[in-house]
């Protein structure tokens, strides 16, 4: 299978999972989401075969929409449940790579050579045997460890191959029916090896994406257990008259035949599957020793289930804010872009470590005593409540800037202490224009602040910074942006009263929209670049002008710049595209709906597009093929809205005789 064609089997089996979530499909998040699906398919048209790192950037890409998503929605129900076993087991790093693979070549020294296949949802190893290789066993030293009076474990470490060879899982089947289950409920006698949860393959192969590049271990010990039923010619532990403890393992004659089914592998996984088979079918197999705590046979399996029930029943997973924290003190690199901080090695081209390192320094001065946005960024949920923004949404938007083709990306010659004036600057610029509604730490009037210190309306600042830097810029020339210069830039929000009621009433509302009405409109008046007076600015009258009318309707339906396909409308043979503008102030999103009448006819174009091409246009597709025999006249429905109103066109297309 080529590389696009397991790309198009991944995005469908994204697109048509996550549309079973209602909640997720009835929510702004989606209309990213469709956005994202088609920017795939297109790509798999430009392409006769997708580079990797394009296909990298798509999946960090929806990885960002479903964690805003999941973040952001108000769930009601099962829908988050419903919503998380499809983060789960549909979207990893790399998924082009590892997509339904069943197969995998395990590094280790016990072989000349180790495949692993899984057939019929059984794992099966085969081995090849070097003929002068004597008959040996593996033999590892452990360490026993008092943990209670008269309990006793043992501490030792083992390359991740050795663990994944010879350890199962007791797992409880994937496909256990309804009955089966009560049946094991009211009979505690039956299958009592069967207890802990199947392997999520998606998180084995985040942990393969993670250790790729050889530069990361773990610390954290996994738990094995010998069970008493075990063939000590198998596996032991023995006592040498130093009282040294070593497990054996009688490779030879687990593996005699060249094959091992993978139930049968002699030693118990009870905790840390992930992370053993994850290292194992890495190229770090061989390489990575994993710490292990073993259970000794002294322990039944039900001992080592109630361990396992309070190991995985009583932890929390750190919070994200905590998680980014210990990242960035101690550099740590994670298989998701938005968590790693690891040091940034230009050969590696790992930009998202320094990108995320830089945005979470920046974040720490700027927001330090005497910075303009003191105590102003949650770096921990500690901090307290007045705060504008929390660091990962601090970081969600502030990292583009040090990105590849960011204003202070590895191509510039800004150092840390330049970048951190110069972002001092224009946050400062923006409190001077903003004026007094501007609360500063400790000031009282909290909650009369202006609605740019709300924690949606916070990322208007963050979202707008590349625009706002590249027109101070392109004005300035070189040297340090001084805060006159981006005041200079902000004019046309000096008599925006962001603090006002009518502004609160329209802007202040807790659906992503609203924040994304206030920015395209800020967006719009910075493009402009013009500075008008406060009844202009505060007009319900002014539609669509740049600038002003923060509270009008979007432009009436009928002065709506909308071009036909130079082909025609009516698609015959290929797709046909009509060209529309967005006017001003209007939300970046436009909503499509193909009619028949009053029937809702789909798949014959998007249902929304996000943001316009490169030239400023919304291309609305009509799709050759779909629309149904006998149909000679379908209507396009397109509608506009900001924050104060919807309004709708319909245009009539009729298939010509």
């Amino acid at each position: 299978m080529s590389i696009n064609e397991t790309v198009e089997l991944w995005l469908h089996q994204i697109s048509e999972s996550f549309a079973t979530v209602n909640q997720f499909q009835n929510s702004d998040h989606y209309e990213y989401f469709a956005d994202w699906e088609e920017s795939v398919w297109m790509l798999l048209d430009d392409y006769d075969e997708l580079p990797i790192e394009v296909i990298e950037g798509k999946v960090a890409e929806v990885k960002s929409i479903l964690a805003d998503a999941r973040d952001e929605i108000t769930w009601t129900g099962g829908g988050i449940n419903s919503f998380d076993k499809h983060m789960e087991t549909l979207v990893y790093p790399e998924a082009w790579k590892w997509w339904n693979r069943k197969r995998y070549d395990i590094q280790t020294d016990l072989f000349t050579s180790c495949k692993e296949r899984n057939f019929n949802g059984v794992d099966v190893f085969t081995f090849e045997i070097n003929e002068n290789q004597p008959t040996h066993t593996v033999s590892i030293p452990l360490n026993r460890l008092s943990v209670d009076p008269g309990a006793m474990v043992y501490v030792g470490n083992s390359v991740a191959s050795t663990l994944h060879i010879f350890s199962d899982v007791p797992a409880i089947p994937n496909d256990l029916s309804a009955s089966d289950t009560v049946d094991r409920v009211l009979d505690p006698n039956l299958e009592r090896n069967q207890w802990q949860r199947a392997l999520i393959l998606n998180r084995v192969k985040h942990i393969q994406s993670f250790l790729r590049t050889g530069n990361s271990f773990f610390v954290n010990p996994v738990i094995i257990h010998l069970d008493e039923h075990v063939d000590p010619s198998l596996v032991k532990v023995i006592v040498d008259d130093n009282n040294q403890s070593t497990l054996e393992i009688n490779v030879a004659k687990i593996c005699e035949h060249g094959v091992l089914e993978g139930s049968l592998r002699p030693l118990k996984l009870i905790d840390g599957q992930h992370r053993v088979r994850g290292a194992a079918r890495s190229n770090m197999g061989n390489l990575l020793e994993i710490p292990f705590i073993l259970i000794p046979p002294t322990y039944g399996p039900d001992n080592a289930a109630r361990l396992f029930t309070e190991i995985n029943t009583t932890s929390k997973e750190l919070d994200k804010d905590h998680q980014l924290f210990l990242a960035y003190r101690f550099r740590i690199s994670h298989h998701d872009r938005d968590l790693s901080m690891g040091t940034y090695i230009p050969e590696e081209n790992n930009y998202h470590d320094r990108a995320n390192r830089m945005a979470y320094l920046m974040a720490a001065k700027l927001s330090s005593t005497g910075s303009p946005l003191e105590s102003q960024i949650q770096m921990l949920k500690s901090n307290g409540t007045t705060n504008c923004v929390d660091i990962t949404k601090w970081l969600k938007y502030s990292k583009k800037w040090f990105l590849p083709g960011g204003p202070y990306d590895t191509n510039g010659d800004f150092g840390e202490e330049v970048i951190e004036e110069e972002l001092e600057n224009y946050f400062s610029a923006w409190i001077s224009t903003i004026g007094k509604s501007w609360i500063k730490h400790g000031e009282s009037g909290w909650t009369k602040r202006t609605i740019f210190q709300q924690k949606t309306h916070f990322r208007v600042l963050l979202n707008r910074f590349i625009q706002i830097y590249s027109a101070t810029r392109s004005r300035v020339g070189d040297g340090i942006l001084s805060e006159s210069d981006f005041i200079f830039t902000l004019k046309p929000l000096k008599n925006l009263k962001s603090d006002s009621i009518e502004i609160r009433q329209s802007y202040h509302k807790s659906s992503e929209f609203y924040w994304q009405c206030m920015d395209a409109w800020v967006e719009d008046a910075i493009r402009n670049g013009s500075e008008y007076p406060e009844n202009e600015v505060m007009s319900r009258f002014l539609r669509s002008q740049p600038g002003r009318g923060v509270l009008a309707p979007p432009a009436k339906s009928e002065d709506w710049t909308i071009e036909d396909d130079p082909n025609g409308n009516w698609p015959i043979g290929r797709s046909r595209y009509l060209s529309v503008l967005r006017p001003n102030n209007c939300h970046k999103t436009l909503k499509i709906q193909i009619l028949n009448g009053e029937e809702v006819l789909t798949g014959i174009s998007r249902k929304s597009i996000k943001s316009p091409n490169a030239d400023g246009i919304y291309r609305v597709p009509i799709r050759a093929g779909l629309i149904p025999e006998g149909i000679n006249e379908i209507q396009v429905r397109l509608e506009w809205k900001n924050a104060i109103t919807t309004l709708e066109r319909v245009i009539s297309i009729q298939k010509p005789e």
